[in-house]
């Protein structure tokens, strides 16, 4: 008789998940399923809004990563209105991004994901602070000065209102511009001292990068003149042998991508129309590029294909990719603050309402992120769309979950170590559940209103 074995929860993610693994008969591994268990409603509760508001309602979908839809969610509604932005409102945006990507993934690398990986941690950041308390200060150091690029750009720490249909609600002043750059250029000095550190516990952890979690994948992301793009760019599709699959412009997505479901999760899972799943975030964004702009990302890029073959495909990776991508975020930033463009008041266009659709997409920290929205003629929402990073990562997830456990599982009862690595292949992703929990399938929700004494007043089904 088969049996399962469950964990649950997934400790640090954000989000709520179980792992699920069904085991034939004999105790071997059959199938490992990521279980997303929590709903949230964005996608209908957006209903009715007018575009004005979307960019501030889809923000609150998660407190990690609401940059991304708040700029997302902008240019969605710039594709229907047909609105075109000035140059100094495309830099302020992607300012706004590269705060973002510092800020969350250096919360990812210290917080979530290095316990698993630092000799001793103990699977504990506390455990971490009081082994080496300089060094995780001068991590968080770093986080900071993506928290404080927010607050600043965004105009205000949590959930930003800094861009707006059509521009941005306030330019940058001389002021803030020199206190940025003061900030980055310090945290531009440890960051080199951070890729030591990253590179030892490269070494450190080198049988668990090379064999937990490796699967063969496509890639997706958006691409710039083959480099980094956060905010605007070309969709580009490779295949695992590192061959480019297809490429199309962001307002195709669409064309060629779809949605679909499973009934054991509340996450959906998009795949290519011509079949497969892809991988997003910052593997793909890694893979998928031939070169970085700045020079001390193209160092650590170059330090990480002589390392691995490319495409890279050890699920484990993502970590060092995260890491590439904080230096990149840090010096293109420092780059947007030295052009004088950036403090010019050219931050607004009036924007014309009219009927239609619009797509709006940006490279979130986690990866490719999605927003389709039908606008009816007042500017009201007539139906939206949302596909996240995680949710392109789902079948990645499952399929790096099943890789990870027929190793690592034989029988019903696996020790916790063997548990936890399985959470470490999850981690390696770091997904952020909530932004991806929009999937009903044939899920149905039944609603009663009671009185005090318990009797039903009414019910929807």
């Amino acid at each position: 008789m088969s049996e399962t074995i469950t964990i649950d929860p997934v400790t640090r993610v954000e989000g709520h998940a179980k792992i699920t693994i069904l085991l034939e008969e004999g105790g071997a591994v059959s199938e490992v399923r990521f279980q997303v268990k929590e709903f949230r409603g964005f996608e209908k509760f957006c209903q009715g809004a007018f575009a004005e508001r979307l960019p501030l309602i889809t923000s609150r979908i998660c407190g990690i990563c609401p940059v991304s839809h708040h700029i997302a969610s902008t240019k969605a509604v710039e594709d229907c209105f047909n609105t075109e932005i000035s140059s100094t409102t495309a830099k302020l945006r992607e300012l706004l991004l590269l705060g973002q990507v510092i800020e969350s993934h250096m919360f990812s690398l210290l917080i979530l994901s290095l316990p698993d990986l630092y000799e001793q941690a103990a699977h504990s950041i506390v455990d971490m602070y009081r082994h080496d308390p300089v060094a995780m200060k001068k991590i968080l150091d770093i986080r900071s000065v993506g928290t404080h690029l927010i607050q600043v750009v965004g105009r205000r720490p949590g959930h930003p209102i800094g861009a707006t249909i059509g521009g941005m609600v306030a330019p940058l002043t001389e002021e803030e511009r020199a206190s940025l750059q003061e900030e980055l250029q310090a945290a531009e000095v440890q960051i080199q001292w951070l890729s030591q550190v990253m590179r030892l516990i490269i070494e450190e952890n080198n049988e668990l990068i090379e064999n937990l979690g490796d699967i063969q994948s496509s890639y997706m992301s958006l691409t710039g003149s083959e480099r980094l793009a956060f905010y605007d760019g070309t969709m580009k599709i490779t295949q695992a042998d590192g061959s480019l699959r297809r490429s199309f412009e962001p307002h195709q997505y669409f064309d060629h991508l779809t949605e679909v479901h499973e009934p054991w999760t509340y996450m959906k899972t998009p795949v290519l129309i011509s079949q497969g799943g892809v991988r997003v975030g910052p593997l793909a964004r890694i893979n998928n590029i031939d070169s970085i702009s700045t020079p001390l990302a193209q160092s650590e890029l170059t330090w990480f294909r002589n390392r691995w073959d490319h495409p890279v495909h050890k699920t484990l990776t993502y970590h060092y990719a995260r890491f590439i991508e904080v230096v990149y975020a840090l010096e293109r930033a420092i780059e947007l603050l030295n052009d004088s463009e950036i403090t010019s008041r050219d931050i607004y266009s009036q924007p014309e309402i009219r009927e239609g659709v619009g797509i709006g997409v940006v490279e979130a920290p986690r990866g490719t992120l999605v927003h389709q929205y039908h606008l009816d003629a007042q500017g009201k929402a007539q139906n939206i769309t949302l596909v996240v990073s995680t949710q392109h990562n789902n079948s990645g997830i499952n399929e790096s979950l099943t890789q990870a456990a027929k190793k690592l599982i034989s029988n019903s009862d696996p020790g916790e170590e063997e548990l936890n690595k399985l959470e470490m292949v999850v981690r390696a992703y770091d997904p952020c559940i909530s932004c991806s929990t929009h999937g009903m399938g044939d899920h149905q929700f039944f609603i009663e209103c009671v009185d005090h004494q318990g009797v039903v007043l009414k019910e929807w089904r």
